[in-house]
């Protein structure tokens, strides 16, 4: 069994193959560290929770699912993240259980 591997804030089984992270809509802030902070330096509208197979790279691996998630008025990188998070919560269990049912 591979260890677990630390992702956006959110622990994921590594010995699936999968992870979640998060993928802003725009190329070259997705693989920011800081990328909730770039999100809203960019202006942009939305950003996503993406769930992803893991390959060799950081969080370049095909997607399984990805979900908008909003940049709301006033929002900071830590209520951007929280609500990136909640979204990510959600999904990765839901793509693990049908994988399992696959």
């Amino acid at each position: 069994m591979r260890s677990t591997t630390l992702v956006g804030g959110f622990r994921a089984a590594a010995a699936t193959g999968v992870e979640c992270c998060l993928l802003a809509l725009v190329a070259n802030v997705a693989a920011a560290v800081d990328s909730h902070e770039d999100v809203l330096a960019a202006g942009l509208s939305q950003t996503a929770a993406t769930v992803h197979w893991v390959d060799e790279g950081i969080d370049t691996g095909p997607v399984i699912r990805t979900e908008p998630v909003p940049v709301e008025p006033g929002d900071t990188p830590a209520t951007l993240r929280a609500r990136v998070q909640r979204v990510e919560h959600r999904i990765l269990p839901e793509v693990v259980k049908e994988l399992i049912a696959a």
